[in-house]
C-alpha cells in the first residue's frame, strides 16, 4: 500500500467502464458506469439505450394479439392505464390537468376529421 505524503499529488482514478454485450456486437467502447441502471451494487447487463431497447420490443410482442408472446390481461391493463392517465391529464378540474397536452389531442382531433372529410 502506497501511503500519501503532502508532496505527492492526489492520484487520479480512471473511470471504471462495462461492455454491454449488444454494444460489444455493434463494435462500440466500453461506456462508463453512468450508462448502466443500478440496483444497489447490481449492475444491469445491457446498457440504457439497450436495455430499454429490448423492453420496448418486449412490450409490443406482449401488446401484438398475432404474437405468440400475447398477453391479453397485460394488454387490458395497459388500456386501462393510459385511459387513467389520459383521464387526469385532459380534465381540467383535475390537478394533473395538461393544457398543452389537451390543446395537441384537440388539433390531432381536427386533422384527423379533416382527413376523413376529405377521403369521403
Amino acid at each position: 500500500m502506497i501511503m500519501r505524503t503532502r508532496r505527492m499529488p492526489p492520484m487520479k482514478k480512471a473511470p471504471q467502464r462495462y461492455q454491454c454485450p449488444d454494444c460489444k456486437a455493434e463494435g462500440q467502447p466500453a461506456k462508463p458506469r453512468s450508462a448502466f441502471y443500478w440496483d444497489r451494487r447490481r449492475r444491469s447487463l445491457y446498457c440504457r439505450e439497450h436495455h430499454d431497447k429490448r423492453n420496448a420490443a418486449r412490450q409490443a410482442e406482449r401488446l401484438d394479439p398475432a404474437s405468440p408472446e400475447y398477453d391479453r390481461e397485460f394488454h387490458v391493463r395497459r388500456k386501462m392505464a393510459q385511459r387513467s392517465y389520459y383521464r387526469r391529464k385532459l380534465d381540467p378540474t383535475s390537478p394533473e390537468y395538461d393544457p398543452k397536452l389537451h390543446q395537441r389531442q384537440l388539433e390531432a382531433k381536427r386533422a384527423y376529421a379533416k382527413r376523413k372529410k376529405g377521403q369521403a
